[in-house]
């Protein structure tokens, strides 16, 4: 991670980061399957926690923003065309993309 996280964000990107690490090399290990799976399901819970805080719209699956890869500076902050994207869809309560937790 070479961005600054919120205190609430670093579990989840650390997941995410390890994630994709594996993913990376799950080819020539397949026997990392199980691992990944299991912070798949950690990411999963995680999700699941912060919606004791309150309303969590998640935006990290594929749709038509993750899959533009410029979009991003790091696995979870955007650029300013697709933060306008996500706050538009927030505060119209009309969403598109994000998905309700």
């Amino acid at each position: 991670m070479n961005n600054s996280f919120l205190d609430f964000e670093k579990p989840i990107a650390d997941i995410h980061d390890k994630i994709q690490a594996l993913r990376e090399i799950v080819n020539e290990s397949p026997e990392l399957l199980p691992q990944i799976a299991k912070l798949e399901e950690e990411e999963k819970i995680y999700k699941n926690d912060i919606t004791n805080i309150g309303n969590v719209i998640d935006y990290d699956y594929a749709n038509s923003i993750t899959e533009c890869k410029k979009c991003f500076t790091d696995p979870i902050h955007t650029n300013d065309s697709i933060n306008l994207i996500i706050v538009k869809e927030i505060f119209r309560d009309s969403l598109v993309l994000g998905k309700k937790l």
